[in-house]
């Protein structure tokens, strides 16, 4: 029964819902055409066909006017409640289309979450409020194994850029911390981000243009731990200050910005247009512009 209850609403169109509550509303044929802007011919053809859909009469006449049937006032309700939920459903979808609403899964490493791009997101979500914006906070690389698995529509990650789709949306300085020092050759063990992590090669890079050869006794991809491992008396670091300088016990910077670190936002690679994406690329870059 419902496989032809299925086959027999299979061409029902939402036009003829709309048919059927305007005259169940107005009860009279003449009247909800002119409401609808549409020919009584067309009108009455509409509802002709919705009735073979449900295999019988849906009104009868009394007098002028068109009066439902039991059956009539049984598909009424269905209609409004289709009705209803498309009505629902189109006001979403304009907003999808315009980057106003939908779901959109965001991934950061932990200084975009923490202080990099905090106001730009909170900013988003005031303008944005029917946005679901689901966040993942990861390294860099996990975040684009992530992307690229469809686990996530956006990661803001550190460069370089993987790929053609990636926009850079900040760029953060990186300052020397811990026991006082002249000069940066002087100093003997080192705290450090992992050897294969992205912030790293950047790190590697500043250290051997000031001439440094680290000897890295502990690594860890949680800049607070570092922070923390530093304030203990493991030995220096490279952080970002905010980081470094936004806990309860600031370390103390002992050096200018010896590099910086690009953050990117990823999507896929050919990856369709999307407004929503769109949307909250802007307000980053906005953000970064200001």
């Amino acid at each position: 029964m419902s496989e032809d209850l299925g086959h027999r609403l299979a061409g029902v169109r939402l036009q003829q819902l709309m048919y059927l509550d305007t005259v169940g509303r107005l009860e009279h044929f003449a009247n909800a055409a002119d409401e609808l802007s549409v020919s009584q011919p067309a009108l009455s053809q509409g509802l002709r066909s919705l009735e073979r859909s449900v295999g019988a009469p849906l009104f009868e006449r009394v007098g002028r006017r068109q009066r439902l049937t039991a059956l009539g006032e049984e598909t009424l309700a269905f209609a409004r409640r289709v009705l209803a939920e498309a009505a629902w459903f189109e006001d979403r979808l304009e907003k999808r289309l315009e980057g106003r609403a939908g779901r959109l899964r965001l991934g950061l490493i932990d200084a975009a979450a923490l202080y990099l791009l905090s106001e730009q997101l909170q900013s988003f979500r005031q303008r944005h409020p029917d946005v679901d914006l689901g966040l993942t906070v990861e390294t860099s690389d996990r975040l684009i194994a992530m992307v690229d698995g469809y686990e996530l529509d956006l990661a803001i990650v550190v460069g370089p850029a993987p790929n053609e789709t990636a926009i850079q949306v900040a760029s953060e300085p990186l300052y020397i911390y811990g026991p006082p020092l002249e000069h940066a050759v002087e100093a003997e063990q080192w705290v450090l981000y992992p050897e294969r992590s992205r912030t790293r090669r950047y790190i590697d890079q500043a250290l051997a243009q000031l001439g440094v050869v680290p000897t890295v006794d502990n690594e860890s991809s949680n800049p607070s731990v570092i922070a923390q491992l530093v304030r203990l008396g493991a030995g220096w670091t490279i952080l970002p200050a905010g980081i470094a300088e936004s806990i309860s016990e600031p370390l103390t910077r002992r050096s200018e910005a010896v590099v910086h670190r690009p953050l990117f936002a990823v999507r896929r690679s050919a990856s369709l247009p999307d407004p929503l994406t769109d949307a909250l690329l802007n307000e980053l870059e906005v953000g970064r512009a200001t």
